[in-house]
């Protein structure tokens, strides 16, 4: 076995750690500990003795005074990928029901051993999982363990059969039939959840994940790479309003569907903060996006319509998803469209134990529904809402929701919006302090804040209205 026993003095926590513990569940976790022992190894990044998974187990072993810990051991990871393992550990086999047995009993108890996986049962567990466990296993070894008692894998199934479809032994603890019933009230509690508050944001990163809109895209149920908030409700509305009905596209990507609408009658402006190419963010693009929409609004005052596909998906933080909002609202004179991604549909791929079309959807959310994801040197985030914060996010912003829909799947939600009240002007200002000050990858920002409040003030006249 590559397992060792290190003092606990010589690991240290990981800066970037996404997880967060609440002082009942450390009270939780020291019963674990003492009523079954460490018998989960912590995982360690060898090159800088960094825990990559095992963050609160170590800091309760501390306080319990245990001075030795086992640990696995990971060699020249990248940083990437000691965050996905992090992520895999912390919510790996929670949805198992039917856990899988260890076929050949006669092994020594209370020990790490290794075991050949063919001594295990072939069970299903999370396909999503799995694959990631299979993927790390190949690029770093056999790094991770289970926790067999009374015959049966009440820890570490997904790693288990990993390690079948790799061919590889399974590191095992075998513990005593006495700790079963412990174990199993134990081993699998939820201790803790995942945080992503303090891991630095690079905004502009977010844009790259943007999804190309083909405005000729495949019609008829699936709509392949056309925008189903444009095509099935802002197009149809617009028609129904008469031509000459203004459009502002906010968070607009590459603008795919503009053009079409300006031929079709409707006068339509995009507004984008990263246009990127897929390498580099576009600024100059976006301050001639932003001189378009000052000269709009001095001209012509609110749109008509306020368009906004997909970026409550991409915001990064509460605070970016309330000034999106806020921002709708702010340039909205009457309707609003906007669309995002569904935490039910999340949370359900997540537990299937079946491969198939939702196999990608291996995601860990925080308790507001962001995921984070590291990447090329930057975290990745999006958010995925339930039904509730969707309405609550229409309701808090002057909204009201007329029609809300679902894709077949359920993956996606449209809304369909009347602008009903004005907001406060402190959270106006809030709003487009935050927008049109985004940071660009250079370290510097758009500075643009008080052009567009400037242009904002005379329509909202919020100077007179203090009088």
């Amino acid at each position: 076995m590559d397992i060792e026993f290190w003092p606990i003095e010589k690991v240290q926590p990981a800066p970037y750690n996404p997880r967060k513990i609440e002082d009942e569940r450390i009270d939780l976790l020291k019963e674990s500990i003492t009523k079954t022992g460490f018998i989960v190894p912590i995982l360690v990044n060898r090159k800088n003795n960094t825990i990559v998974a095992g963050h609160q187990r170590t800091k309760t072993a501390k306080l319990l005074g245990i001075k030795t810990l086992p640990v696995n051991l990971i060699e020249d990871i990248e940083l990437g990928d000691e965050i996905r393992f992090n992520q895999i550990h912390n919510s790996i086999d929670l949805t198992l029901a039917n856990r899988p047995k260890l076929l050949n009993l006669n092994y020594p108890k209370e020990k790490f051993i290794t075991i050949p996986a063919t001594d295990f049962e072939v069970k299903t567990a999370r396909a999503a999982s799995v694959k990631e466990i299979c993927s790390l296993m190949i690029k770093y070894g056999n790094c991770l363990s289970c926790v067999v008692c009374k015959g049966e894998v009440l820890y570490g199934a997904e790693y288990m059969r990993a390690c079948q479809v790799l061919k590889k032994p399974v590191k095992t603890f075998i513990a005593d039939d006495s700790k079963y019933d412990d174990i199993r009230h134990y081993i699998n509690q939820d201790y803790g959840q995942f945080c992503y508050d303090n891991i630095e944001r690079h905004t502009y990163v977010q844009g790259l994940a943007q999804t190309h809109r083909d405005p000729k895209g495949t019609a008829g149920p699936t709509f392949k790479n056309k925008s189903w908030l444009y095509a099935r409700w802002c197009i149809p509305y617009c028609k129904k309003a008469g031509k000459g009905t203004r459009v502002l596209d906010f968070g607009c990507g590459k603008g795919d569907y503009i053009p079409m609408m300006n031929r079709l009658g409707f006068p339509t402006q995009g507004l984008e903060f990263y246009n990127n190419d897929g390498a580099r963010v576009n600024s100059k693009r976006g301050n001639k996006m932003i001189d378009e929409l000052i000269e709009t609004l001095n001209e012509k005052g609110l749109f008509d319509v306020v368009f906004c596909s997909s970026v409550f998906n991409s915001v990064d933080s509460l605070e970016a998803e309330d000034a999106v909002a806020t921002c709708l609202n702010l340039f909205a004179k009457d309707k609003v469209f906007f669309s995002g991604r569904t935490r039910d549909y999340v949370d359900r791929a997540v537990a299937t134990q079946v491969d198939g079309t939702m196999h990608n959807f291996l995601k860990y959310l925080d308790k507001d529904g962001f995921t984070a994801t590291y990447r090329k040197g930057h975290w990745f985030f999006q958010k995925f809402h339930t039904r509730e914060q969707v309405e609550e996010l229409a309701k808090k912003h002057g909204l009201k929701i007329l029609k809300m829909m679902f894709t077949k799947n359920e993956s996606t939600w449209y809304c369909y919006c009347q602008k009903i009240a004005d907001l406060p002007e402190e959270q106006y200002r809030k709003a487009v302090d935050f927008e049109f000050g985004l940071v660009l990858p250079n370290g510097k920002r758009y500075n643009r804040a008080d052009d567009v409040w400037n242009a904002i003030n005379k329509i909202y006249n919020f100077e007179n209205k203090k009088g």
